[in-house]
Formats: structure tokens, C-alpha cells, sequence
């Protein structure tokens, strides 16, 4: 897997700092989606994307049905419907989604690492380390940062192409989250695909 094969899927709304985390991440991924919850976000986040007039800042705005789970299994489709068009201008298609949160500051460096674990054949989704931070301060992040999560998780394509992993659950949305930690196991188990970790110590801010 490349960047230039990588896109990056955030889920956020009303918060103004989803500006500068595009900006950071476009200055080496070639796609951007954000999915929006646009019955609260009331157009904000649109607004704010606006500015960069860039067409590979996609937003996509979910009046209903908004949930962690469903916000990023809506962006895999709009992804399957960006290959089919890709495919068809004979271009080539999008290996690979990095789900990141607004609040983890990567650099090019840290995507780069985990694209090298993920090209292991037997990988189908690699996560990283965070450095949690709160008010200037460093803090623990807790056991569930032990595994790859949607704060920064990349995951193959075509991982979701088996009967038993093709989305993320969300039911786990009424459950408190961990849709994240519910796919890597379906993910071990149904798709015979491994998970890793890299040690890079992401800033998080929290």
C-alpha cells in the first residue's frame, strides 16, 4: 500500500478544527472524506471546507441515521462508487482507508509506517500508539488504546469484501463504542486477516 492509494475518512461535526486537520493531511493524501452529522452541524462543517475549494475534500452530510458506525460505513460505499468510476477511466482505484479522528495530529511519517505493516500479506488493518494530551498535559489513554482503533486505524479494501466483515457494527453505537475493536476480531476470525500495532505515539488530544 502507498499514500497515494490511502484515502483518509473523518467523522466530526461543529467542530472547527476539522479545517486544519484536512490541511494537514491533504499535504500527503490524495482524498479526503468527512462525514458530517448535518442535523446538528447545521452546514458548518461545509462552510469551513469550503475554503480550501479542493475537489479532493469530499464532505458527505447524513440528515438521518448518523452514528460512528454508520458515518464510516457510509464513506466505504461512496469509496466502492469512487473505484467503480476510477476503474472505469481505467485509473487507479483506492487500496486502502485511514479512519482518523479530527483530535490525533499524524504526519506523513506515521501514515507511512503503517502502510509498510499493512503491506504484510496476511494484514488487513494496523493501528498505532497515542500520546494522549489534555491541557498541555500527558495522560493515559487506557487499555483500548492497546488495540487498532478508528482514532488512527488503516484498513485494506479489500478486507471488506468478506460476508462477516463488510462493515463496521452499530449496534456497538448503543453499546458505547468499540466498533473498532468488534471489526478486528470479526476481522481474525472470518477474514483470516491479522491486526498490528506501531509504536509511533500519535499526539492526541483529548
Amino acid at each position: 500500500m502507498k499514500l497515494n492509494q490511502t484515502v483518509a475518512v473523518i467523522r466530526t461535526y461543529c467542530n472547527p478544527d476539522i479545517l486544519k486537520q484536512v490541511r494537514a493531511l491533504r499535504k500527503f493524501l490524495p482524498l479526503i472524506i468527512v462525514v458530517v452529522k448535518n442535523d446538528q452541524d447545521n452546514g458548518s462543517t461545509r462552510a469551513w471546507l469550503d475554503e480550501l475549494n479542493d475537489p479532493a475534500v469530499r464532505a458527505i452530510e447524513m440528515d438521518t441515521g448518523y452514528t460512528w458506525s454508520n458515518a464510516l460505513n457510509r464513506s466505504l460505499s461512496e469509496i466502492d462508487q469512487i473505484n467503480a468510476k476510477r476503474e472505469h477511466d481505467d485509473r487507479m482505484s483506492y487500496k486502502a482507508v485511514f479512519n482518523v479522528s479530527v483530535e490525533a495530529q499524524f504526519l506523513k511519517e506515521d501514515v507511512e509506517a503503517m502502510l509498510a505493516e499493512l503491506n504484510e500479506t496476511n494484514v488487513g488493518a494496523v493501528g498505532t500508539s497515542f500520546r494522549g494530551i489534555q491541557e498541555g498535559n500527558e495522560i493515559s489513554l487506557g487499555r483500548s488504546y492497546r488495540h487498532p482503533r478508528n482514532t488512527g486505524m488503516i484498513v485494506r479494501l479489500s478486507a471488506f469484501e468478506q460476508r462477516f466483515t463488510r462493515d463496521f457494527d452499530s449496534w456497538c453505537d448503543d453499546q458505547g463504542g468499540m466498533e473498532d475493536i468488534d471489526f478486528i476480531y470479526r476481522l481474525r476470525v472470518f477474514a483470516g486477516l491479522a491486526t498490528r500495532m506501531v509504536d509511533r505515539r500519535v499526539r492526541l488530544f483529548v
